[in-house]
């Protein structure tokens, strides 16, 4: 009796899967047909070349990669090579795409296409410009951390007390009373429990608690100073500041890292102002003036 072969990966979850890998949505499967002359002319780093177009044979290589790790392993060889063709007839799809849109004028006329082509030019400029930055000498990344100090600073903490009044005369009140004796306001006249954690918080999560005038009015106070009286939806809020205290920045041997990832972001960035800069000055730019 002949053992049945494991049944190999399902081509149609194949091609799923590579749209998602190259990018684009059509399911067509052309065979790649080409000379010994065509294939001698590629350079060693290209897999194929669709009008001229080549395609990185390390583009291909992840693409395998990335298709393979979703399926089960020891799959049979020749589902392996059927696995590779399609992966490679999907990038010389996705060229022809890529191609045809460029002759339409896609990259112009379409909004969504001009977004992702310049999100990936600045990727291109930024990021993965830092691959052929070598790492900067010690003395270059020490300076960038004086010069930039407060890059690394931690967030400064308050810690405050709220109480909160049904009536404007009873948020006034308490005021006067608590600029006057560090006693909380009488019981009676607080509406409601206070949610207000009693820890400092970073003034990010204080705003979340008492919103942005409350906290314009926070840091306007002396450490100790009681507001006025706030209106809020419930009625009226009276705070206090209690603490405000700004933590002490890292010494630079514990922090080397960010410090270099700060330094080499901020290396990208300027990077992309000067090809701005440069590509303007090259190019023929006019204005409508009345269309501003």
């Amino acid at each position: 009796m002949t053992t049945p072969r494991a049944p190999g990966p399902d081509l149609g979850a194949v091609l799923l899967v590579l749209g998602s890998i190259v990018g684009i949505a059509v399911a067509v499967s052309g065979i790649i047909r080409t000379t010994p002359r065509d294939s001698r002319a590629l350079a060693d780093s290209a897999i194929a070349s669709v009008n001229g177009a080549e395609i990185p044979r390390a583009e291909y290589e992840r693409a395998v990669r990335a298709a393979a790790a979703r399926f089960r392993p020891g799959i049979e060889a020749a589902d392996k090579v059927r696995l590779r063709r399609r992966i490679l007839d999907r990038l010389v799809d996705e060229q022809l795409l890529i191609q045809r849109a460029l002759d339409i004028g896609l990259a112009q006329r379409d909004r969504r296409v001009r977004t992702d082509l310049s999100a990936a030019m600045i990727d291109l400029l930024v990021a993965r410009g830092q691959v052929d930055t070598k790492a900067p000498e010690e003395s270059v990344l020490r300076k960038f951390y004086q010069d930039h100090h407060a890059l690394f600073q931690p967030p400064e903490l308050i810690r405050v007390e709220r109480w909160r009044f049904h009536r404007r005369d009873e948020a006034l009140a308490a005021a006067r009373s608590l600029r006057q004796s560090a006693d909380p306001p009488p019981v009676s006249t607080v509406h409601g429990p206070d949610p207000l954690p009693t820890g400092r918080l970073p003034r990010a999560k204080l705003l979340d608690y008492i919103g942005a005038r409350a906290l314009r009015t926070v840091l306007g106070l002396e450490v100790g100073g009681v507001s006025e009286p706030l209106k809020i939806d419930a009625g009226f809020q009276v705070l206090r500041l209690l603490e405000r205290i700004t933590p002490a920045a890292p010494a630079f041997d514990a922090i080397r890292d960010q410090v270099t990832g700060a330094y080499q972001r901020q290396r990208g960035d300027q990077r992309l102002r000067d090809f701005l800069k440069r590509a303007r000055s090259q190019a023929s730019i006019e204005v409508v003036e009345s269309g501003l």
